[in-house]
Order: C-alpha cells, then structure tokens, then sequence
C-alpha cells in the first residue's frame, strides 16, 4: 500500500504541490507550520495537516 493512498505525502511531493523547494517545506516543519509523521526513517505529511497549512495560509483578495 502506498503513503498517498493512506494520506501521507513526502517531502518532495508536498513540495511539488505547493509549488516550493523541499528546503522550504522542510523549513516549514522545522519552524512547526506543518507538523511531521517519520516512518522507516522518512519524513511524511499527512494530506489533513497540508490542507490545514494552506487554509491557514491562504491569500485573501479584496474586490476593488
């Protein structure tokens, strides 16, 4: 069974998705933005904690 199927991405998936460098994203867990799961030695985000990370994170636009 695959990490996607059961809701955990790595690093350079979440990367590709936010559209970042793995440096950033794993800047993000150092500083506690998103929290981290390691299993057999690697690092995983569970697909709820990024789509939290971007809910709290989005950009808000004002109409003119």
């Amino acid at each position: 069974m695959s990490t996607e199927s059961e809701g955990l991405l790595g690093i350079t998936k979440v990367a590709k998705y936010l559209d970042v460098s793995k440096s950033s994203v794993n800047r993000y867990i150092s500083n506690g933005l998103i929290p981290k799961v390691t299993i057999g030695g690697r690092t995983l985000i569970k697909i709820k904690d990024l789509e939290d990370f971007i809910e709290k994170n989005r950009a808000t636009s004002k109409a003119i």
